[in-house]
């Protein structure tokens, strides 16, 4: 029997979506849908869910979307934020979930429904739900709908006039998201504390405790994966990389995965690699070795995405700027790899010999290679930018490199060769008293050279890194006489 015989509303909804004839069916529908967000009654949510429905199964059909669809879900969630009387009353707590989902399904898969939701202004009560106006739930399906429409280059400029506020939301959801879902619902064991909405949007009705927490994972792991394809969407751009990469972001981000409840989604390292492709997320992902051993660790891992972190780690390596490739090669056990490469940093470097990280790596390569002179000299003026670059008088010299300099102060010291020479004449027994007699005094001596030393160390454009210590006089004037007589002896 037909639906209409068992309907006594003279304007059903469900009896004009049967209508046969298209022309008038498209024509009530227009006209129907333009009251929907004034209905106060039980009607308004099976209207709804069945709109839902409808945008679920076929998010290709043509025939609502140019009816007026996304207006009336818009003016629906407009009303649910800013009349919260309205909100509570009936089933209507549902109708900003259902709206935003239904904005997020038509907008999927076509750029022509996404320039008519835009035009049909759904960017702001999408925003609103963003905000948190409501719950984790509606901000699932508001950041969802909000990434189809940045995804598109037609619908990305209108979304990007609200870019900062769009990606500091975007971070912050996806850092704090599992927290979040977790305090309020998973959580919550005593399950009559849970909102019944929640329980009944999560399972339709069917199923308890368990089925809930289920699908409260799958559901926080889609809201931080749809926070960062979001992300995405500006990055790929070149847009707002600055603030994205924001340090402490960037190493929860390297931990974000989909988990086996969303392993079709590359997460975290995904939007990582889009960044290993500007020049500013290079630098900044460089910069943080908690971030590239988390790559390594994928890199190395059975992992679906184990690729991108070999990307990421190439993206980085190709960078001059970017590579450490000096690192690398001390690491390898190539101290002359790794000079040539810290030497080529230090001469790009402004003012020339100033980059700490590469006068340390030559250093160790140095020691390496036995050069104890050239190690020593790289070392002190380590120390020195390391000074210099401190923005209070409270200096903490490393102590590692504090050790390397104790150590190759010993072996340059001036009476080395001497003392070795002495000691090789002396019988094993009377080494070492005077061995020690020897470190001790070198101890005190030493100490007093460091700091003359590092006081005087200092980075001076196009000069080496190995500077002479001065003679004694004012402004070096006893080096120059006393340059100039050997000079006058080599005359003659």
């Amino acid at each position: 029997m037909p639906l209409e015989q068992f309907c006594t509303k003279s304007s059903c909804f469900f009896c004009l979506m049967t209508e046969p004839d298209s022309s008038a069916r498209r024509a009530t529908i227009k006209e129907y849908l333009k009251g929907v967000p004034f209905l106060d009654d039980e009607e308004l949510i099976l209207v709804v869910s069945g709109l839902w429905n409808v945008a679920m199964t076929r998010p290709d059909d043509e025939e609502l979307p140019p009816l007026g669809i996304f207006q009336c879900m818009a003016d629906l969630i407009n009303r649910a934020i800013h009349d919260r009387t309205w909100l509570l009353i009936h089933q209507n707590i549902y109708i900003p979930y259902y709206a935003a989902h239904i904005i997020g399904s038509y907008t999927m898969n076509k750029v022509d429904f996404a320039v008519k939701a835009v035009e049909s202004g759904v960017i702001p009560p999408l925003l609103e739900l963003l905000r948190g106006k409501m719950s984790w739930v509606e901000q699932r399906v508001a950041i969802r709908a909000l990434g189809h429409l940045a995804s598109y280059e037609r619908t990305f400029a209108p979304l990007a006039v609200y870019e900062d506020e769009v990606v500091t939301l975007a971070m912050n959801l996806a850092s704090s998201c599992l927290e979040q879902v977790y305090s309020m619902f998973v959580g919550v064991k005593d399950r009559r504390k849970r909102l019944k909405y929640h329980c009944d949007l999560l399972t339709r009705g069917v199923g308890g405790v368990e089925t809930e927490n289920r699908k409260a994972e799958e559901w926080a792991s889609q809201l931080q994966c749809w926070s960062i394809h979001l992300l995405n969407c500006f990055a790929v751009k070149e847009r707002s990389i600055s603030l994205i990469c924001k340090q402490e972001f960037l190493k929860e981000l390297s931990e974000m995965w989909g988990g086996l409840v969303n392993h079709s989604s590359p997460a975290g390292v995904g939007l990582i690699r889009i960044l290993c492709y500007s020049k500013v997320g290079r630098e900044n992902i460089s910069k943080s070795r908690y971030v590239v051993e988390n790559l390594c660790k994928l890199s190395r891992s059975s992992d679906d995405w184990q690729y991108m972190g070999i990307d990421c780690l190439l993206l980085l390596l190709k960078d001059p700027d970017t590579s450490n490739r000096a690192r690398c090669n001390l690491l390898l056990r190539d101290p002359d790899s790794a000079i040539s490469d810290a030497t080529r940093a230090l001469c790009l470097s402004s003012p020339p010999n100033s980059h700490a990280n590469s006068l340390w790596t030559r250093s160790q390569a140095y020691d390496m290679k036995g050069m104890a002179k050239e190690s020593l000299m790289d070392c002190i003026l380590f120390v020195n930018v390391c000074i210099r670059s401190k923005v209070d008088d409270r200096v903490k010299l490393p102590y590692y490199a504090v050790r390397m300099i104790s150590q190759q102060m010993d072996s340059t010291w001036l009476f080395r060769a001497a003392q070795l020479k002495a000691l090789s004449k002396q019988p094993e027994k009377a080494k070492e008293p005077n061995e020690n007699s020897k470190s001790s005094t070198r101890g005190h001596i030493n100490a007093d050279m460091m700091r003359t030393q590092v006081q005087n160390k200092s980075y001076i454009s196009a000069l080496s890194t190995i500077l002479e210590e001065p003679f004694a006089g004012k402004d070096g004037s006893g080096r120059k006489m006393m340059e100039r007589g050997e000079a006058r002896n080599k005359s003659l």
